[in-house]
């Protein structure tokens, strides 16, 4: 009976030191990690990883998150946009969407809906920002899993804020 006893403690034992190991692993945050590529810094999480996107200056991927980067240097404007505002507003209506321009907290950006074909559900929601250096234009793209958006929502203003050019 002592030895049931003694085998039945180590088995609890066993298993609480496994159930706070899961728990620890699972609830940990990702910790910030800094990409940069063609002159456009942005600090993201270790989830992300670079992705192999040839058409943009950048492009990075978590599980939930996409994220893209272009760069358009004024010499590709006939006329340069007299604003970010404008900016924005061009690319919008260059992919034909209707998204509101918003100029909130230091950014400005537009938000639009894409939705499954067959099923008409909301499959992604897609955040686009604008920026500007001494000599390009920038947008700077991330597209989030519909279920995921709640959760990704502030994470994509963070990652927003924290791009910097060299």
């Amino acid at each position: 009976m002592k030895k049931f006893i003694i085998h039945l403690l180590s088995y609890a034992i066993l298993f609480l030191v496994l159930l706070f190991a899961i728990l620890f692993i699972s609830g940990r945050a990702a910790k910030p990690q800094t990409f940069s590529a063609n002159g456009l810094s942005i600090t993201l999480t270790e989830d992300f990883e670079n992705s192999g996107y040839s058409s943009y200056s950048a492009a990075y991927a978590s599980d939930d998150v996409f994220a893209v980067t272009l760069k358009e240097d004024f010499v590709y404007f006939e006329a340069l946009p007299a604003s970010l505002t404008e900016y924005a507003e061009i690319l919008r209506d260059a992919n034909n969407l209707d998204a509101d321009i918003t100029e909130n907290d230091g950014l400005v950006y537009y938000t639009y809906d894409i939705y499954d074909i067959d099923t008409q559900e909301l499959y992604r929601i897609f955040y686009v920002f604008v920026y500007q250096t001494d000599d390009a234009f920038w947008s700077v793209q991330f597209a989030v899993n519909a279920d995921a958006n709640e959760k990704q929502r502030e994470n994509i203003f963070t990652y927003a804020k924290s791009v910097c050019f060299e």
